[in-house]
């Protein structure tokens, strides 16, 4: 006969067999609770209800026969409940079972929304980074093209050539700081040229033109001499060819610089006007 307890709200006694000749067991109830029995296999059992008479299952009840029978009791009365001995299951759901089965579904609960907390975050995450990526997409063509750089390269650099021709010092350095800071935009820009053999580092070739050649620039305008900077400015051409092949680009030939780029600034060191 399998037995099973629903609803229970207090305190059971541990079901164990007795030794008595009759093989009756004892479970003590205080509250309410529901009690379903199937028949064993000697067909019948029998069961002392508490503050009632006993009931009677029919002996020739079939095995699947469940009785749900009703055991009030109260915390002043305790009745006993005595049940066969036969071949049976106990199942007993206590409070701390209960509990127990109440915490596993909140835990799984809690177990599935980091999931779907996840798939929503890499959503997010998804949606931000195509817009970084359209947004990138904007500013470089927003951006100038090297080209559009190194024309201020040939500028500044042109203008460099007639004030060292005149002697004008502070405006030849004020141009070889601005060549050399239109270099390093550039390359910014563009810091690698891909070509036929590979790609070309041209910041790294920038840093190397700076070090072999506009450095003797900037010491013959440091030595205010101008023999020396037309010299060490003519060789600066050089390099610059050298960096124009190594792209690509050997139809961008160099020469010595024929009249400056603007018109309005004097070179002449020694002009009063405007004061």
């Amino acid at each position: 006969m399998a037995i099973s307890l629903a609803g229970h709200r207090g305190p059971t006694s541990a079901f164990t067999p007795t030794p008595s000749s009759s093989r009756w067991n004892r479970v003590w109830l205080r509250e309410p609770i529901v009690i379903s029995i199937v028949t064993a296999r000697d067909g019948g059992s029998r069961l002392a209800q508490a503050g009632n008479g006993p009931q009677d299952c029919p002996a020739g009840a079939p095995r699947a026969t469940k009785k749900r029978l009703y055991a009030q009791g109260s915390s002043q009365q305790e009745a006993p409940l005595k049940l066969p001995a036969a071949q049976f299951s106990f199942l007993r759901v206590s409070r701390p079972l209960l509990l127990c089965l109440s915490f596993i579904a909140a835990l799984a609960a809690l177990q599935a929304r980091p999931a779907t907390s996840q798939t929503s975050s890499g959503d997010n995450a998804s949606v931000e980074l195509a817009a970084l990526r359209t947004e990138v997409a904007r500013i470089k063509g927003l951006a100038p093209s090297q080209s559009h750089a190194m024309q201020d390269v040939s500028y500044h650099y042109t203008n460099l050539w007639f004030a060292g021709q005149k002697g004008n010092w502070p405006l030849a350095e004020f141009y070889l700081a601005e060549t050399r800071s239109h270099l390093r935009w550039a390359v910014r820009i563009i810091p690698k040229r891909k070509v036929s053999t590979g790609e070309v580092d041209l910041d790294g070739i920038r840093a190397a033109f700076d070090d072999a050649y506009l450095s003797g620039v900037e010491q013959a305008i440091k030595a205010k001499s101008t023999g020396r900077f037309s010299e060490t400015y003519k060789f600066s051409l050089e390099g610059c060819y050298a960096c124009h092949k190594a792209s690509e680009k050997p139809y961008l030939r160099l020469q010595v610089p024929t009249r400056p780029e603007t018109q309005i600034v004097n070179f002449d060191p020694n002009a009063k006007w405007p004061n």
